[in-house]
């Protein structure tokens, strides 16, 4: 009946041949390109004020596709799949990394105006990007095949819907890293057994869910692969114009107080909302469930998946690194390498070295004379102590900008030789 919102990781396009696609579902794709402009449907879909801009690899794409109003009268219009959409983008605009640049509002697609979407979205994508693709639209079952009707669908006519076959042929031309297909229409649990026409793509499964929303979960999840369906009901239930599930969906986005969520955790906080039963799976025929998943991030919150780091060589003077955090950040530091502080001393570690080769306490060497002679040592601030790091230290940040600086150990610095290491992690 409706809803198909599709939010989806695509990686790096390149849309080949599309000589598989059944020639009385779709024709030619070329055609939908080399139709005349003045003609329905033929202009780029992402073109005008809200177009199409090219972004930094790793950014969320966000297509909107509702549809409320059908050509042929026979299929009854929907009232709120457009309304539903429009203020679950609004939500994840203003509160999850989904930036208002990278998002496509386009109600009451045509079935070639939605495939001209993935097509483009597929010949700009890369390795990294997420792409969020939100449908609400009737669908329907004929015997064993699925099909999603969009605004010029013709009632008795299979042709005109676009069958949940080809939905993920078109998809399996696309390269991409997570795909999560959220489906609010009735029957939308078939859409977890749609395949492409062509051969399968074949793993070694290898399954790890961790129930656990923590740093090591959001790095796991997010460093595998995934192809995922969260679909509002069963393989043989209908879902209502104004649907629970996407009534659920955007209160979870809207009041969850965490910094992220993956799809298995919506799934799960839908399910004890919901008293009809909703679907997840994965599209096995794109990627083998290693336990992969996709994941949100909220604005304020966790600036990357990936840990970051940087490399400093210290040898004389001080270092300093520049972090601005928006929540409070622990910085990792790792210390390697030596330093000779004159010809009549042994060389030292970021540990520091308690006396000289002749037996000689340096104590009185030390720019902080309670921390080891030619140890690694920190500040946070030009009016803060210096702190002892060493060969491994982390150093805890609060919000705001700062500047960490990083010396010796050692007053007189003119004859020293050798350099500390430093592999800061943030």
């Amino acid at each position: 009946m409706k809803t198909i919102l599709l939010l989806f990781v695509l990686e790096a396009c390149g849309f080949i041949a599309y000589s598989q696609i059944h020639a009385a579902e779709l024709a030619d794709p070329k055609d939908l390109v080399q139709t005349p402009k003045d003609k329905k449907g033929t202009e780029p879909i992402f073109s005008g004020n809200n177009g199409f801009v090219p972004v930094k690899n790793g950014q969320t794409y966000l297509l909107l596709a509702p549809v409320n109003d059908y050509e042929d009268k026979e299929i009854e219009d929907l009232s709120y799949p457009c309304k539903e959409a429009e203020d679950l983008k609004n939500i994840l605009n203003q509160k999850w990394q989904i930036a208002e640049s990278t998002t496509f509002f386009r109600p009451n697609l045509t079935k070639m105006e939605f495939v001209k979407s993935l097509i483009e979205l597929g010949e700009r994508s890369t390795d990294d990007d997420n792409i969020i693709i939100i449908t609400s639209l009737h669908s329907y079952l004929q015997g064993d095949k699925y099909y999603l009707r969009f605004a010029d669908a013709k009632s008795n006519n299979d042709s005109s819907a676009l069958s949940a076959n080809l939905y993920v042929e078109l998809l399996s031309k696309i390269k991409f890293k997570h795909l999560l297909l959220i489906h609010d229409s009735c029957f939308s649990s078939n859409l977890i057994d749609a395949k492409p026409f062509g051969s399968l793509f074949t793993a070694n499964a290898k399954k790890g869910s961790l129930l656990k929303i923590n740093k090591q979960y959001i790095e796991e999840v997010n460093r595998v692969p995934s192809a995922e369906v969260l679909a509002s009901s069963t393989r043989v239930t209908t879902s209502p114009d104004k649907s629970v599930f996407f009534e659920q969906l955007t209160a979870i986005f809207d009041t969850w107080e965490g910094d992220v969520l993956s799809s298995e955790f919506i799934n799960l906080t839908i399910k004890q909302k919901m008293t009809t039963n909703c679907g997840f799976g994965h599209l096995e025929s794109l990627y083998r469930d290693l336990g992969g998943s996709m994941v949100f991030l909220k604005k304020g919150g966790l600036i990357s998946l990936i840990e970051q780091s940087s490399k400093i060589n210290l040898n004389k003077g001080s270092k300093v690194f520049e972090y601005a955090c928006n929540r409070p950040k622990l910085v990792r530091v790792n210390a390697t390498g030596s330093i000779s502080f004159s010809d009549f001393t042994g060389p030292s570690t970021p540990q520091g070295a308690t006396k000289s080769v002749l037996g000689y306490l340096t104590g009185t060497q030390n720019i902080d004379q309670n921390i080891r002679h030619g140890a690694l040592i920190y500040r946070t601030s030009p009016k803060s102590n210096w702190q002892y790091c060493g060969s491994e230290c982390n150093i805890e940040l609060g919000v705001g900008n700062h500047k960490i600086e990083f010396r010796v150990n050692n007053v007189n610095q003119r004859n020293q030789k050798g350099n500390f290491e430093l592999d800061i992690k943030y």
